[in-house]
């Protein structure tokens, strides 16, 4: 019997809105025309070349030329203050009084009606069929009040209105089976999808995009109000994606901005509000399909919206980015304990569907941006199935490709997905392989280690990504070098640092001078190798003729020179102090003579 009857209201409410679009379409046929004919009478009385019939004195008054307007005497006080029209502060006025209070006064009263309701609920005043029909004669009641005070030409009234009862009819059949069982599931769900439908219809049919909004943010509010602390997740997961899909709907109809990614960013915030609070490893299944069918919703109307050729917005740019991460993120929470090893499997699943998805779009920078998340999901798998040294490698390997087919396509989005996976491999390599001097590193044997085998591939990575787009992008060719430079700089310093200083470790607590040896040995290798790494970037600077390269290596001299004075000359002794600074020096020289035959010969006519 229930049934029946929030049936019935619903069909009622249903007719109200065929109605309402019925009688507002001719309203609209009615005020096109009237402006047509205010068009033509304006047309008419200014247009002097009419065939209009006119009188003898009317046309006797028109060959008659006007007097001269008598030009007012120059006023010897001050001029009168000119007055600011009060257009602008009448139409504030208007937006407040006649749009802002009405949708703030609605909202109050759904609040304070809200919070009566579950006093007189608490106190049992009520019962469960009390309330629902409460709430669905409060909302066909304001929907119908809504729908006539358009009819009045009161639309800013009327969206309000029609907003709030929208909001009480989600309200009230969510609560008739969510908390008080009175009608079946599948009623339920058909109860739902109807207001949905109705919903958005009405918001369609008036171009009201608040009313679309403030059903939206109301339908995801009934959950949250109506809460007995009892997980009925089917009815929420199968009710929050009929509000996407009206959402979705809506937007098609009208291509509203924003009106679909509200309810996207409020199902992801549920989803992670149920998964804190009533998650289970039982309910796995019911989760997975939920993320998968909102995922899919989403995908399909970005996708559509491409295929048709529509303009994209900041929030279909903004979701086409999210909808993947956000879905990935909710899946891997789900699996990952049960199914750790198929985690990177996933990611590639997920990058392989965008990879298929970008052929079938027309436009060539959403397909870009398509690619785009697929090679991002590549590089978000790397970390997750692999481990250690592998990581750097593959990150490398693939800002290669990268580089690759950014030679045959070229894009500035290829050029900065290439230079984002190599820093990604770069920070990595630092921050896990690296033989860090402040940490403790066990003796090892020095170059013929994974650690600087790591850096040597990444370093050989950047080379070869640096030749091939040197051709048409030659300034990150050259910070792709200079890169590959300071890679082996950095790794080489590590190791010769961290390889003398875990032998001193190593040694008996009571031989002190072996040990102060081992650190001197390891401060002046590191002087050696800098004074090497900057005398070799001065050569190639000058074979080359690149002047970044050279000043890199003079920049590179100069921190070595300061290093010597500063650390190796109070520190080092004995043949250590002598080797370094000899060293040092016999290099600076080198390069200074190198300066003096290519300034001869630019100065050779």
């Amino acid at each position: 019997m229930a049934a029946l009857f929030v049936f019935a209201v619903l069909l009622g409410t249903i007719v109200i809105a065929v109605i309402a679009f019925v009688r507002s379409q001719r309203i609209e046929s009615l005020e096109r025309r009237i402006d047509k004919l205010e068009s033509a009478l304006r047309r008419r009385a200014s247009d002097p070349e009419s065939g209009e019939p006119r009188d003898h004195e009317t046309e006797a008054q028109a060959a008659t030329p006007a007097p001269p307007r008598p030009q007012p005497a120059a006023s010897l006080g001050p001029a009168p203050a000119r007055r600011v029209p009060a257009r602008a502060t009448r139409e504030w006025e208007e937006l407040i009084g006649r749009r802002w209070l009405a949708w703030v006064g609605v909202a109050v009263l759904i609040l304070g009606a809200g919070f009566g309701l579950k006093f007189a609920f608490e106190n049992r005043w009520i019962g469960d069929l009390g309330r629902v029909l409460l709430g669905l004669f409060a909302g066909v009641g304001l929907t119908v009040l809504g729908q006539w005070q358009l009819r009045l030409g009161r639309k800013g009234f009327s969206q309000a209105l029609t907003a709030g009862g929208v909001t009480l009819l989600y309200l009230s059949v969510y609560a008739s089976y969510g908390f008080y069982q009175l009608i079946d599931p599948t009623f339920a769900f058909v109860f739902l999808t109807v207001i949905v439908i109705q919903a958005h219809l009405l918001a369609s049919f008036q171009n009201a995009p608040g009313i679309a909004l403030m059903g939206q943010l109301g339908g995801f509010l009934a959950p949250v109000l109506l809460d007995t602390g009892e997980d009925r997740y089917w009815v929420l997961f199968s009710y929050i994606l009929a509000l996407n899909a009206g959402a979705i709907l809506a937007t098609r109809l009208r291509q509203w901005r924003w009106v679909s990614f509200v309810p996207f960013a409020l199902t992801h915030a549920m989803f992670w509000s149920w998964y804190e609070s009533n998650y289970h490893p039982e309910k796995l299944g019911a989760a997975i399909a939920f993320v998968a069918v909102a995922f899919a919703l989403f995908v399909f109307a970005d996708l559509q919206s491409q295929r048709q050729r529509r303009e994209l917005g900041l929030d279909n740019w903004a979701r086409l980015f999210l909808n993947p991460l956000l879905s990935f993120a909710a899946a891997y929470a789900l699996l990952e304990p049960d199914f750790p090893a198929w985690m990177g499997t996933l990611a590639l699943a997920v990058a392989v569907l965008y990879a298929a998805l970008a052929k079938g779009i027309p436009e060539r920078i959403p397909q870009l941006f398509l690619v785009g998340i697929a090679g991002l999901f590549v590089t978000l798998a790397i970390p997750i199935q692999l481990d250690a040294h592998w990581v750097t490698l593959a990150w490398a390997l693939q800002a290669t490709a990268l580089a690759w087919l950014h030679q045959r396509i070229p894009s500035k989005w290829l050029a900065f997905g290439t230079v984002a996976v190599f820093s990604s491999a770069t920070a990595h390599y630092l921050s896990w392989d690296a033989p860090l001097p402040w940490t403790y590193v066990e003796a090892f044997r020095p170059v013929f280690n994974a650690d600087f085998a790591s850096a040597a591939a990444l370093a050989a990575c950047l080379l070869v990504s640096a030749t091939m787009i040197r051709s048409h992008l030659v300034r990150h060719a050259l910070g792709l070098g200079l890169a590959a430079v300071g890679v082996l700089w950095l790794a080489s310093t590590f190791e010769a640092y961290s390889y003398f200083a875990a032998l001193a470790r190593e040694t008996p607590q009571d031989a002190q001078a072996e040990y102060d040896a081992l650190i001197w040995a390891g401060q002046a290798t590191v002087s050696v190798i800098w004074a090497l790494f900057a005398s070799g970037l001065v050569a190639a600077g000058m074979r080359s003729g690149i002047a970044p390269i050279r000043w890199t290596g003079l920049g590179l001299f100069g921190m070595t020179v300061c290093k010597a004075l500063m650390f190796d000359i109070d520190q080092l002794e004995g043949g250590y102090r002598v080797a370094a600074l000899l060293v040092l020096g016999l290099l600076l020289v080198c390069a200074a003579w190198a300066y003096q035959r290519m300034s001869r010969r630019t100065a050779e006519p």
